[in-house]
């Protein structure tokens, strides 16, 4: 006969439901903090992958930095051409 089994009282069935729904409580809390922990690891790896492609986003704002100032100097040229016709228009009506 073991002794062991006579030392322990038994538990009530409320007991170990109380006991079970505590367990079950902090495994809830548990998994909680860890699915926040996965997300904020995500988050930074995809700030750290946007990071990493920092360099591409940087070359492509370059290149449209440069499509915008060609446009600029076209725009200008064609404001520049206009004013020079115009000024000719009025000089040969002055002559007239």
């Amino acid at each position: 006969m073991n002794t062991h089994d006579n030392d322990r009282p038994s538990r009530t069935s409320e007991e170990l439901d109380r006991e079970l729904e505590a367990l079950l409580a902090e495994a809830e809390e548990t998994v909680g903090r860890l699915r926040r922990e996965m997300k904020l690891r995500r988050e930074n790896a995809a700030q750290h992958a946007e990071i990493d492609h920092l360099v591409d986003h940087m070359a492509d704002a370059q290149v449209r930095w440069s499509e915008v100032r060609a446009f600029f100097n076209d725009v200008l040229h064609q404001l520049v051409s206009r004013n020079h016709g115009a000024e000719g228009e009025h000089k040969a009506g002055d002559h007239a």
